[in-house]
């Protein structure tokens, strides 16, 4: 809600990149394109920051690997800027990747990070697996919920019946969002 991907993915990226909505994206097995991507909503974001107890707001810092994607930096200063905007004071630590990733877990660059993941298998399940499985070596968030489908879906052979796990954890994780989708 407070970052707007939409004026990132115009100014940044020439209006060459798609808001998404998870870690399935279009052209991945079981794809639900009736899942949206969150509006930018800076007075909802700061309804849900008052809701939590933040009323005023609070400082964070946030990890941004310098030459690891393609414009990151301009990234990182985008979402600093909506941050302020709602109240939270985010201070981007940029990195080269060596130090971006050098302990696990992303343990030299603080609470919050930029990352991105890929597949060449056609579904989401690595990127998955690799951000949301405790114990691998990119994991800062643990679901029970989300293990519980990931774990379904590693044992799942059925081509539809996959597809459903997938559309059933888009919607999971679009309600319960263990991160900032951005593009």
């Amino acid at each position: 809600l407070a970052g707007n991907r939409d004026a990132i993915i115009e100014s940044i990226f020439g209006g060459k990149a798609q808001a998404i909505s998870g870690f399935t994206i279009s052209s991945n097995l079981g794809y639900d394109d009736s899942i949206a991507p969150y509006e930018y909503d800076p007075e909802g974001a700061q309804a849900l920051l008052t809701e939590a107890g933040y009323a005023d707001g609070f400082e964070i810092s946030m990890g941004c690997p310098t030459d690891a994607y393609t414009n990151i930096n301009e990234v990182c200063f985008a979402l600093q800027r909506d941050f302020f905007d709602i109240g939270v004071e985010m201070a981007v630590e940029f990195r080269t990747t060596n130090s971006f990733w050098a302990e696990p877990n992303y343990g030299t660059v603080g609470p919050m990070y930029v990352d991105s993941w890929s597949s060449a298998v056609g579904e989401a399940l690595p990127r998955l697996e690799g951000a949301l499985i405790p114990g691998n070596y990119y994991n800062t968030w643990e679901d029970d919920t989300i293990i519980t489908y990931i774990n379904d879906l590693r044992r799942t052979i059925e081509r539809d019946a996959r597809a459903e796990l997938y559309r059933d954890l888009q919607q999971y994780m679009i309600d319960n969002p263990p991160f900032i989708y951005l593009y």
